[in-house]
């Protein structure tokens, strides 16, 4: 069996390459078929197909790794190298240069993004597990951290991990902190199977109830936070790279035996093709589609259309888009991210039939939805903590929580839901006295899954209980900002505090002494968004050794 999702084309087309257009200024396309236009980039990564693709929510860019392009004279050539597209007012390519150790190179993995610690998780693929290494389908799984000095991680879990395999399907499920995975080419496996990524790694096989997919490769999948599961559309059932099919799946991972079903979307359904791409929309509830290949031979089999699948009912309704714009030249092998800032879908590259490419195109709506706002509180007793979170502007009631010390890392450690007043209560009954505990919850919201209501506690070392200890709660708004923005606080005393704000390398950017604070909610202005470049940036109120911070999303 080749190690190469062969994709052939009969018929030389003079109009394969697509003009290059500017990426239009920020107007208010606002449809729901969106907007192509082309990156006109001096610098960008080479041509390459069958790499993994992320976007960077701390740092707002598009990140791909890994992938490969043909050589002269037959062959192909294998990327290890890592690039990203800052996405802001101009976007700009740059390989990213990462000292120490690196994966080897390889093509077809299957990949995710952890958004609590800000990293790409990649597995397997078909390469060289460590550069140089012969070629082989891998099983090995790498993270590589993104924050300040990015860096490449090996992390070598307890149990027993999937059969090497490349191009199956994979989403990380940012409710229960794993990586979850289905199928691949080689000896094309059916099993589903997670990596635990709390605080000790594990691999284990997923056991799950229904008729699951027949193994495959060449599908796209997307993680739906609203519903708890993971989708699959489209791939080939072939190992001789041909056939393909039009089937949605759905994966339900939020009971504690997953679940898999054969959706019936209404509506006319996209051809049947494999090698695409896709993305979560939130702003729409929609997966949507792009290009990929139908398994036949000719140039009419690369496709260049887009779909939307509606998420607003189980089983959902396909539609076909119609984008204004000049439409990217047909494609498949190519791996797309969604742009919660901007409202658009991100892709890159591919391959055409004949050729491969290099190009950079954006589908863009320009109707970025509205984050969800949480105000939260705690209180600790003897062996306890309890937590309330209050959210507004949520899409699901379904969330989870994360905790972490000083000096860790956040890590999921229950599933909750809000009640119908959007009002989430936790109690952490596996605390140490005396320690400090940070927390936070994953809400879904119209930009999608968002870390909101970190909240601190300390848990009390008097065996007689005592005074319950009370958190502040700190709330910003409007967010994201464009404009000014200012921030409501909750205090349990009368006390001075003290707030600050951080941009992602942790450099203060604002410090205001705040005088005596009532013990009630009160508003305070705090700045514009127009005097701080775009991008994330955390809020931290401090008072008597308490405190609470925010994020904030500011767009010039």
């Amino acid at each position: 069996m080749r190690a190469i999702l062969v994709s052939s084309c009969s018929a030389i087309v003079a109009f394969l390459f697509c003009i290059s257009f500017d990426v239009p200024t920020a107007t208010a396309v606002s449809n729901i078929d969106g907007v192509w236009s082309a990156l006109d980039a001096e610098t960008a990564p080479s041509a390459r197909r069958e790499y993994a693709a992320v976007y960077d929510r701390v740092n707002l860019r598009y990140v791909i790794f890994a992938g490969f392009t043909n050589e002269q004279g037959g062959g192909y050539f294998l990327f290890n190298e890592v690039w990203v597209l800052t996405l802001g007012d101009a976007p700009s390519w740059s390989l990213l240069a990462i000292p120490g150790g690196v994966p080897g190179e390889r093509h077809s993995p299957q990949w995710g993004y952890d958004p609590a610690r800000n990293r790409v998780l990649v597995f397997g693929g078909y390469g060289s597990h460590y550069p140089g290494d012969p070629y082989a389908y891998l099983n090995d799984v790498w993270e590589l951290k993104l924050d300040d000095a990015p860096y490449w991680n090996e992390l070598f879990p307890f149990g027993t991990p999937p059969a090497g395999r490349l191009a199956g399907a994979a989403v990380y499920d940012v409710l229960h902190q794993r990586f979850v995975g289905f199928g691949g080419t080689a000896g094309l496996p059916i099993d589903t199977w997670q990596l635990d990524l709390g605080s000790h790694p594990e691999w284990s096989t997923v056991e799950t109830s229904g008729v699951e997919p027949l193994g495959g490769y060449g599908m796209t999948s997307i993680f739906d936070p609203e519903r708890n599961r993971m989708l699959i559309f489209g791939g080939s059932i072939d190992e001789g790279y041909l056939g393909t099919h039009n089937d949605t799946w759905a994966l339900d991972l939020q009971p504690e035996l997953p679940s898999w079903r054969k959706l019936n979307p209404a509506g006319p359904l996209p051809l049947a093709r494999r090698t695409l791409t896709s993305v979560f929309d939130p702003r729409r509830k929609r997966m949507v589609i792009f290009g990929g290949w139908d398994g036949t031979e000719g140039f009419s089999a690369f496709l260049n259309d887009t779909w939307a699948l509606s998420l607003s009912t189980e089983d959902g309704e396909w539609t076909q888009l119609a984008p204004d714009g000049p439409v990217p030249v047909v494609r498949d092998a190519m791996a797309a991210a969604y742009d919660r800032i901007g409202d658009r879908m991100v892709v890159f590259g591919g391959w055409s039939g004949t050729s491969l490419l290099d190009d950079t195109q954006f589908l863009t709506w320009d109707d970025a939805g509205q984050s969800a706002t949480v105000t939260s509180s705690g209180e600790a007793d003897q062996g306890v903590i309890r937590l309330e979170w209050s959210t507004q502007n949520t899409t699901s009631p379904i969330g989870a929580v994360y905790r972490r010390e000083a000096g860790t890392e956040w890590t999921s450690i229950a599933t909750v839901e809000a009640d119908g007043q959007g009002l989430v209560s936790f109690e952490d009954n596996t605390v140490t006295p005396g320690q400090e505990y940070g927390y936070q919850i994953v809400v879904s919201s119209e930009v999608g899954d968002e870390f909101v209501g970190e909240v601190w506690v300390s848990s009390p070392t008097d065996v007689d209980g005592g005074s319950p200890s009370a958190a502040l709660a700190l709330q910003v708004s409007p967010n994201p900002a464009s404009g000014p923005f200012g921030i409501s606080i909750a205090s349990p005393s009368a006390e001075p505090a003290r707030l600050e704000m951080f941009d992602v390398r942790g450099r203060r950017v604002l410090s205001r002494d705040i005088g005596a604070l009532a013990a009630s909610a009160r508003r305070l202005e705090i700045g514009n968004a127009k005097d701080y470049p775009s991008g994330v940036y955390y809020l931290r109120l401090t008072q008597s050794g308490r405190s609470t911070s925010s994020r904030l999303v500011l767009v010039r």
